[in-house]
């Protein structure tokens, strides 16, 4: 992946001499990266793959509309960490002891 300035002086560049490789120094790109694309002629954002999958279970699924009208006090509270340690302690079979959430920090 490149970023989209490298992108608009790779392409710039090939639009003024034609040479891919000359082009992809120029921009700071591998060689073989230019190639694609300048082949696709589309910047990285359009050839980037959308994700659209989940990589895990959802942990919270099963308990969340239990969770939702527990969250909107919390939005105006200063100590969100601590309404979260509270429903690990509600729901420990979901939400177990030792998770990343387990050493959020009090306010």
């Amino acid at each position: 992946m490149i970023t989209k300035r490298q992108y608009q002086r790779l392409m710039s560049e090939y639009h003024g001499s034609g040479q891919v490789g000359v082009s992809a120094m120029k921009a700071d790109v591998h060689s073989q990266t230019a190639r694609k694309y300048v082949r696709a002629d589309k910047p990285p954002d359009e050839l980037q793959a959308k994700h659209t999958w989940r990589t895990r279970a959802d942990p919270l699924e099963a308990i969340w509309p239990r969770v939702e009208p527990m969250l909107a006090p919390v939005a105006v509270s200063a100590d969100p960490p601590a309404a979260f340690r509270g429903l690990a302690f509600r729901h420990p079979r979901v939400l177990p002891r030792g998770g990343p959430w387990h050493g959020f920090p009090a306010l």
